[in-house]
């Protein structure tokens, strides 16, 4: 066993997050099967009630308006869309922090003054260009994981955090016809009929090792870039058998 400390708060807690959605992960991949049949017999068996202008209701039964595929399909696109959504966040989130820890250890501009002095509005771009122009560290290589790639992924964040996931909603600009282009080209990826963006599994688990593998070798490079600062320091350490 070897254990490496943790010399900013902050990061640690992204790197907390990420340990905690990879159980997160195992556990929707462990249990949606028999949560879906759950699912799929209540509403069968749920009874809803319209009331008519004259006062009176009337129930009926949801086994007309949803069909158990159609359960299961919009079940299953809530769970793995929104987990790509806290995953992206997550490693989002962390790439501000590790931002922010060399700034206050090198004594740079910050990551927003950065912005505001370039004019930059593009995340997924202008935390990589801050961290190469500003702090000098470069985007470690993680398998295919480069710019355009991770631009992708934005776009694609935005997409289900916006649209709710339905490709067609997708304006027209330039930048959103090469995500759909992307998004077509992705085995993982499945746009159903009616053009809702599903993901599934692999999909997230593909990119939980990308993105988490990419924000870990990112922070040992920051913790190299200042070797003997901790201005926000942690007591904690995490364990690696």
């Amino acid at each position: 066993m070897r254990c490496i400390g943790h010399r900013d708060q902050n990061i640690y807690q992204c790197s907390l997050e990420f340990q905690i959605l990879d159980e997160y992960l195992a556990y929707i991949e462990g249990s949606l099967s028999v949560t879906l049949q759950g699912v799929v017999s209540r509403l069968h068996n749920k009874e809803e009630y319209i009331e008519c202008d004259d006062g009176q209701t009337f129930g009926y039964h949801f086994d007309g308006l949803v069909l158990p595929d159609s359960a299961a399909m919009i079940f299953s696109r809530f769970l793995y869309n929104n987990y790509f959504l806290s995953l992206w966040a997550t490693y989002e989130t962390g790439l501000k922090e590790i931002a922010m820890f060399l700034s206050m250890a090198l004594g740079l501009d910050n990551f927003e003054e950065y912005k505001v002095k370039k004019g930059r509005k593009y995340f997924s771009i202008d935390i990589f260009k801050y961290l190469k122009d500003v702090c000098n560290i470069g985007m470690p290589t993680i398998n295919h994981v480069n710019q355009q790639y991770l631009n992708n992924l934005y776009r694609l964040r935005n997409a289900i955090a916006h649209g709710n996931g339905r490709i067609k909603d997708i304006s027209s600009s330039k930048r959103n016809e090469e995500l759909s282009k992307w998004i077509l080209k992705q085995p993982e990826i499945i746009v159903s009929e009616n053009n809702w963006i599903l993901l599934n599994n692999k999909f997230d688990r593909g990119i939980y090792g990308e993105l988490s593998s990419s924000f870990e070798k990112l922070y040992r490079l920051a913790y190299e870039r200042a070797p003997d600062v901790a201005p926000r320091p942690v007591n904690i350490f995490v364990c690696h058998y």
